[in-house]
């Protein structure tokens, strides 16, 4: 679903759309085996994309400009001023979520925010 809505985003522009994946939260899961996890899911996730999409992950961010650290240093945790750090990036959707061990396997939940509505 979260696919369709992003690629349907992209229909209305000759150019991939730019999406920052950034602040996953892992529960019941080791940092660096989220990380794996989210590492596959985005290359999953631009191969579906079929070049329409480009994405950043929050190490990337990380590497470049420091947006984790930028945004502790603000005070940043708020939707409007997430979109508008991620507007400097030159990014039209930002992706979160939450990546959970249950009993059952694993549950992923998703939030993707266009910044440009914020």
């Amino acid at each position: 679903m979260f696919l369709v809505v992003v690629l349907a985003l992209s229909a209305a522009q000759s150019a991939p759309v730019r999406v920052a994946s950034t602040g996953w939260s892992f529960v019941g899961i080791e940092p660096a085996l989220g990380e794996v996890f989210l590492e596959r899911f985005v290359t999953e996730l631009e191969k579906r994309g079929q070049g329409r999409l480009s994405i950043t992950t929050q190490r990337d961010v990380n590497q470049l400009l420091g947006l984790d650290r930028q945004r502790q240093l603000l005070g940043c945790a708020e939707s409007a001023c997430l979109a508008e750090l991620a507007g400097a990036l030159g990014v039209e959707v930002v992706i979160s979520g939450t990546l959970a061990k249950t009993a059952g396997g694993y549950t992923a939940t998703l939030k993707a925010l266009d910044t440009t509505t914020g």
